[in-house]
């Protein structure tokens, strides 16, 4: 072997020693790499496990239902009272009409069953004013529900947009 040879096999080898320590090396990183990403990948399988957790426990969305509820309870016995109020009104005055009848001995006219239907109109008048008030509340209760999954999801929206 001539010097030429001898030096590029020098050479070569020299280059192998060093693709040698280089592939240590890579492998060395490739190693600490993959440990790192299964690392992570289990953080965030954990992570995810928590969130569908804390979903499922998620009390504020069962707040939120039995507020409602609750608006649309009270919504109905403030109605129910009304109706109470009223129908006791109407009873006392056909009562008052009933025993002022039974005072004068009179009997019963068209002109009595026309105040009666007059007592009965102004008393479904006054029970669709409650039924109406009622529902304004439960309105106003969902109006506000509307509202504020409206923001949220706008929020969400904003946050799935930056991802």
């Amino acid at each position: 072997m001539n010097d030429v040879e001898k030096q590029t096999e020098k050479n070569y080898e020299k280059f192998l020693l060093e693709q040698i320590e280089n592939d240590k090396v890579n492998n060395q990183r490739e190693a600490t790499d993959a440990e790192r990403v299964s690392s992570l990948v289990e953080d965030v399988s954990k992570l995810k496990f928590k969130i569908r957790e804390l979903e499922a426990n998620n009390k504020e969305k069962e707040f939120v239902e039995l507020r409602s509820e609750l608006v649309r309870r009270d919504a109905e016995l403030s109605h129910a009272k009304q109706s109470l109020v009223n129908a006791n009104h109407s009873l006392k005055v056909l009562e008052d009409k009933l025993r002022a009848k039974e005072e004068s001995k009179s009997r019963f006219d068209f002109n009595d069953e026309i105040q009666r239907l007059k007592l009965e109109n102004t008393r479904l008048n006054e029970e669709n004013k409650s039924l109406l008030l009622s529902q304004s509340k439960v309105q106003e209760d969902l109006n506000d529900r509307i509202e504020d999954l409206t923001k949220k999801l706008f929020v969400k929206t904003e946050e799935c947009d930056e991802l």
